[in-house]
């Protein structure tokens, strides 16, 4: 910084340091990332990525900010470096628990953020320090996503997100738990936090996407004509009478009719998946 004509340090860049002000899910995306693999010393807010897609993830943060300083590139280890110095910023994340030292203590911010704002929050956690990948399960391949935290966001996230996961507690931490998804929760958990396609489309999103679209899994194929079905049921259409529609056995469709009027046929997420695909906008 250089010293203005008044005897106040100037920045040497500029950073928009009011974009916290006024909370939207595009700054609910940036502090789960900044809350997963952000990191916080004195004055300074710093952000480490690997890889291509991880310097475009900082790409992405510093358009956002709007920081015209430089990004730090470690060639032999390929990991980028975004530091920015700014008190304004980091007092401004400090109520979303964005501190020093919180990896082992890090808590889920659920009284500070609205609920509509939960799966862009959880989403950019996913994006800075979770996994998403495609995997060979015996016969077949599956989606898996996963992440780390501490238990009490861990339980929170348990508690909140629409799907369950499996919680697995990490041997080697005192306080570290991980929430895994895999198969059909995995894609289910990955539309929604994906789905809103204004929030930046990462690397992980682009796994899960290429599942949903490529592999095809064959419950995502059943539950387009399980969708079908259901809109028949929803007109009062008769069983005997859907059969002639939907090529499927009088069992398949008595068992579905009997879930649907318990309201387990298809999840709500799932239901707006098989929609969206079918009007391609994911």
């Amino acid at each position: 910084m250089n010293r203005a004509s008044n005897g106040q340090f100037k920045r040497k860049y500029f950073v928009d340091e009011s974009y916290f002000e006024t909370l939207g899910h595009e700054q609910a995306w940036l502090i789960g990332l900044l809350a997963s693999d952000g990191n916080v010393y004195g004055n300074y807010l710093r952000l480490s990525q690997s890889g291509k897609g991880g310097r475009r993830l900082i790409d992405v943060v510093k358009d956002m900010l709007q920081y015209t300083g430089r990004i730090y590139t470690d060639k032999s280890r390929r990991a980028h470096l975004l530091v920015i110095s700014s008190k304004v910023l980091i007092e401004s994340l400090r109520p979303y628990g964005i501190v020093a030292r919180k990896s082992l203590v890090y808590e889920f911010p659920k009284d500070v953020l609205p609920t509509k704002f939960h799966p862009a929050f959880i989403r950019g956690y996913v994006e800075g320090d979770g996994c998403a990948g495609i995997y060979w399960y015996g016969n077949t391949y599956a989606l898996q996503i996963s992440f780390v935290g501490t238990e009490q966001f861990i339980d929170v996230c348990h508690e909140i997100i629409p799907v369950h996961g499996i919680r697995t507690k990490i041997e080697r931490s005192t306080n570290c738990v991980e929430l895994r998804f895999v198969g059909q929760k995995a894609v289910e958990f990955g539309y929604w936090i994906w789905k809103d396609k204004a929030l930046p489309l990462t690397q992980k999103r682009a796994i899960w996407w290429d599942f949903v679209t490529r592999h095809q899994p064959r419950y995502l194929a059943y539950a387009g004509v399980k969708a079908q079905v259901m809109k028949l049921l929803d007109n009062k259409v008769s069983v005997s009478e859907i059969v002639s529609v939907v090529d499927l056995p009088f069992q398949t469709l008595y068992k579905w009719k009997h879930l649907y009027e318990s309201e387990r046929l298809l999840s709500k997420i799932m239901l707006d998946l098989v929609d969206c695909l079918g009007r391609e906008v994911v």
